[in-house]
């Protein structure tokens, strides 16, 4: 089954990121803040908030 986010306002996404083992889709929106949504729970949170220029996101393949 296919999942799909909508947003209700325009945001600029600087990177994208899917963790394949965690189910876990992350991206960073407006280089301020960095999402994450849980394709499990359909779920969307916060990880962190009033970065500065942040471009690119990796994942940890050791630690998750």
């Amino acid at each position: 089954m296919p999942v799909f986010m909508s947003m209700s306002k325009k945001t600029l996404i600087a990177d994208l990121i899917f963790d394949w083992m965690s189910s876990l889709l992350g991206w960073i929106e407006a280089q301020t803040k960095i999402m994450s949504f849980s394709v499990n729970s359909d779920t969307t949170d916060t990880i962190y908030t009033n970065l500065q220029h942040v471009n690119l996101l990796t994942i940890d393949s050791h630690n998750g």
